[in-house]
């Protein structure tokens, strides 16, 4: 038994001893070999690039990477787009919403340059009318309407503060709105030509010339605007343009009033009536011009 042990002891001592001499020696032995391999790989391939052929071992070397890079980049370009979705989609979400409402603001922009330039529009219209007509004229802002089926007036922001007085002639660019019917310090009721108690006189022109003179009535909102008591020998037809007469020296002449759209022939009177499209959207006018 302990010559068993005795042995046992020097075999360990020995390994021990064996170990001690080797350890020491083992890393300049991997370093040595590691120089000599890569200054033979250099001295290779300088052979090889002077001889302008590829290098076969970096050729094997790449060779053998090439799964692990295109699996690298390919696991790269999935933790990117993944990343973005992830941790981008608070910021895009936040961009998209900053550009929606600049869009939204750019287009507010557009609409107020768009009405701004439809007003100048109007107004160098109406400045133009004004210098036009060679007469006194009083701007005056429509705000309110009477509904009506029978009646059809407008009320104006004039008064008698602003020199306004009964029967002043209304009219825009376009032509003949109507008469003022009431007035007071402040504002005005305009009878529109449509009302059932408007008579305003109106001859049908053709080229410069008259072909029949009327009285042009109206019937309340519910009827057309018409001419009555043509002769019957009068040339009307539709299209052709009606304007004031000036007869009675209240509404001056040739003020527009309207088109043509339909004759019709009363025989028994041997007289002719037509129809009337105003020539100035009655109800919709935004402000009216009253003749001094």
């Amino acid at each position: 038994m302990r010559t068993r042990h005795r042995a046992r002891l020097e075999t360990l001592e020995r390994k021990d001893r064996y170990r001690r001499r080797v350890e020491p020696v083992a890393p300049f032995l991997v370093l040595a070999v590691t120089l000599a391999v890569g200054v033979t790989l250099g001295v290779l391939h300088n052979r090889w690039r002077a001889q302008n052929r590829p290098d076969p071992v970096l050729a094997g070397v790449r060779l053998a990477i090439f799964p692990f890079q295109y699996a690298g980049a390919r696991a790269g370009g999935v933790f990117s787009t993944v990343g973005d979705w992830l941790f981008g989609g608070k910021r895009l979400s936040d961009q998209n919403r900053r550009l929606r409402a600049e869009i939204a603001r750019l287009k507010q922009e557009n609409q107020a340059l768009r009405a701004d330039a439809a007003e100048a529009a109007r107004l160098r219209e109406q400045l133009g009318f004004s210098q036009k007509v060679g007469r006194p004229l009083l701007a005056a802002q429509v705000i309110g309407q009477f509904t009506s089926p029978l009646f059809d007036t407008i009320t104006v922001a004039r008064g008698a503060r602003d020199g306004v007085t009964l029967s002043m002639v209304a009219r825009t660019p376009d032509g003949l709105v109507g008469q003022v019917s009431d007035v007071s310090a402040l504002s005005s009721q305009v009878l529109l030509l449509t009302d059932a108690n408007s008579g305003v006189g109106g001859m049908v022109v053709r080229g410069g010339k008259i072909q029949g003179v009327g009285i042009v009535q109206g019937g309340g909102r519910t009827r057309p605007l018409q001419i009555v008591y043509l002769k019957r020998e009068d040339d009307i037809r539709i299209g052709d343009l009606v304007v004031s007469s000036g007869y009675g020296g209240v509404v001056p002449a040739n003020i527009p009033v309207g088109r043509v759209t339909a004759v019709a022939e009363d025989r028994a009177r041997f007289l002719k009536s037509a129809q009337i499209r105003p020539a100035t959207a009655l109800l919709n006018a935004r402000e009216v011009f009253l003749l001094r």
